[in-house]
């Protein structure tokens, strides 16, 4: 489970479906993200997302800018969390 985006990934700017799905799900697996009750993890960006991602940047000492692109540091921070949680680190 390795996060690879498509584009960059800010409030500012249209999203791809594909990394918000791959992100609000790492982000609800890290225990960042909390998606709605009713809907579930969508591809819709929502301002929760983009907070969760601001919590992980802070959590981890980058910059809470609450975004992300290809090959950032907040990328990387995020795939070294996941491998961490997959080998029960």
């Amino acid at each position: 489970m390795k996060i690879e985006l498509n584009k960059p990934f800010a409030g500012n700017s249209p999203a791809d479906e594909e990394d918000v799905r791959a992100v609000k799900r790492s982000l609800n697996w890290l225990g960042h993200y909390t998606p709605f009750k009713k809907t579930g993890l969508t591809t819709m960006p929502d301002h929760d997302v983009f907070e969760a991602l601001k919590s992980f940047q802070t959590e981890h000492d980058l910059p809470a800018t609450g975004a992300a692109k290809p090959g950032d540091d907040t990328l990387k921070a995020l795939n070294k969390q996941i491998s961490q949680k997959l080998k029960g680190q």
